[in-house]
């Protein structure tokens, strides 16, 4: 499902025009993305949570050719699923 249909589904079902529904949207996805910024974690209840880890920096060598190669740290965003939407889904 991409965003179009979301936005579709969301608006038939709750009766609101997509262009609402579009807004909302973009204001949630606003505030995740600055809540992960500020390190903090976004549990959703009965479906999961968004969190951010830190990856460390990786050296990987080839061989072959003795070649280091270095991966710098970086952050990641993990999703942790609820038990609920485990158990619906029959994982």
């Amino acid at each position: 499902m991409n965003t179009k249909e979301l936005i579709s589904t969301v608006a038939s079902k709750m009766n609101y025009p997509k262009s609402e529904i579009q807004f909302l949207l973009d204001r949630f996805s606003e505030i995740c993305i600055d809540q992960l910024k500020a390190d903090n974690t976004i549990e959703l209840q009965y479906f999961g949570s968004l969190l951010v880890k830190k990856k460390e920096e990786k050296v990987t060598v080839n061989s072959e050719m003795n070649i280091k190669t270095i991966y710098p740290p970086k952050l990641v965003i993990r999703f942790l699923q609820d038990e609920v939407l485990k158990n619906k889904l029959n994982f």
